[in-house]
């Protein structure tokens, strides 16, 4: 079983991470926090073997979470991925050179069929004719 921490300070991106994370039989979420502080505590006391960390947080960001939880021994199998709706190339250096194992962004996610049809991924068109969802 994968133990995973959510560090977001957004409650319903953490509600969102979890509903899908549940879905899975081998992952556990183990906890969710909202700060970077509280991140670097929910690795040591969760026992979390991935952390999918939120690049802006507020004080502690992910960031430096990051680094925190990568300098600290104890730790040194954690892994951590970093989510943000912000994905420039400084935010993805920052967050590899501070040790995250990799970086996904928040964006909708879509498919290669969707993105020509103008559909989201379950197929239905995301507008037409000025109506959303039609």
């Amino acid at each position: 079983m994968i133990r995973v921490l959510i560090a977001d300070d957004q409650p319903l991106i953490r509600a969102g991470i979890r509903g899908v994370l549940d879905l899975e039989d081998d992952l556990l979420v183990v906890g969710e926090v909202a700060d970077g502080q509280a991140a670097v505590r929910g690795a040591h006391g969760e026992r979390a073997d991935i952390v999918l960390m939120d690049i802006r947080m507020p004080g502690l960001d992910g960031i430096e979470a990051t680094r925190r939880i990568r300098a600290d021994e104890n730790l040194a199998g954690v892994r951590i991925i970093i989510l943000t709706t912000f994905e420039t190339d400084d935010n993805v250096a920052a967050a590899l050179h501070a040790g995250a194992s990799g970086f996904l962004g928040k964006g909708p996610v879509r498919t290669r069929s969707s993105t020509r049809s103008g559909s989201w991924p379950t197929g239905r068109r995301c507008c037409r004719r000025g109506r959303p969802g039609r």
